[in-house]
């Protein structure tokens, strides 16, 4: 009887357990996210490691690692594209980038009330010949930094940006975007490209089939949108995802 009646117990345990974790929120989902500003301030380091060189042509009002004529490697995208005059954002173009967001981003890591304050921006590049029209909204949860970008027609970059000089390996870097992204396969580790050198690193994989690129790597800031970590540069580990809305601008 005894033996019947540990067994019972022990099942309606785990029933409460299981009961339990259904009420309790996703991590992340009761974050309080604050807008931050668009001024940030990085270092280059990590601009060679996503092909940015200072030899290639530029908007003529913004430095080579904003952005950049090159469809394929446009700009850092973590960056909002300063020197770019503001514009307005569409209500369309807002809905398009919100449900194409949400088809690859979990919902609980962006607010509604953050793709409601996107920042709308256009440039012509490439002498004047073609018009971007872009977006870019930077926001927080305690010290973790977020941003949600792209080129309208082209992609969308959703980043993560955690303080800590650490390095992820594939597995850990695939157990993140697990938990960012409802649409990402995981993949094998051969399939990713890596860069690791004593100043920084690279995890990249480009899946041309899903039309989905994730990197990591490390950025370091002295101001990274009015976050001052520590004192003198702040080093953080960021994790991008970008989802490709035109297969002509995947490198």
């Amino acid at each position: 009887m005894n033996k019947y009646f540990s067994k019972f117990r022990e099942l309606l345990l785990i029933i409460c357990l299981v009961s339990l974790s259904a009420l309790t929120p996703a991590r992340g989902q009761n974050c309080d996210f604050r807008l931050l500003p668009q001024e940030v301030t990085l270092s280059l380091a990590h601009t060679k490691y996503l092909e940015l060189g200072p030899k290639a042509e530029a908007d003529g009002n913004m430095l080579f690692f904003i952005r950049q004529k090159s469809p394929l490697f446009p700009g850092d995208y973590f960056r909002p594209p300063l020197g770019a005059e503001a514009s307005s954002i569409s209500d369309s173009d807002k809905a398009i980038v919100d449900s194409i967001l949400h088809s690859y981003i979990k919902s609980f890591v962006v607010a509604d009330h953050i793709l409601s304050a996107l920042n709308g921006y256009e440039y012509m590049i490439a002498q004047g010949t073609v018009r971007r029209r872009e977006f870019h909204v930077s926001y927080a949860c305690a010290d973790t930094i977020y941003v949600v970008s792209g080129w309208i027609g082209k992609f969308i970059s959703y980043y993560k940006a955690v303080p800590g000089s650490f390095r992820h390996n594939v597995n850990e870097l695939q157990d993140e975007i697990v938990n960012l992204s409802n649409a990402y396969k995981i993949h094998k580790r051969r399939s990713f490209k890596r860069i690791d050198d004593e100043k920084n690193y690279l995890l990249e994989y480009i899946d041309k089939e899903d039309m989905i690129r994730v990197r990591n790597y490390l950025i370091t800031g002295s101001n990274i949108f009015g976050i001052s970590l520590t004192e003198g540069a702040s080093i953080c580990n960021l994790i991008e995802i970008t989802k490709f809305i035109d297969p002509e601008v995947i490198p």
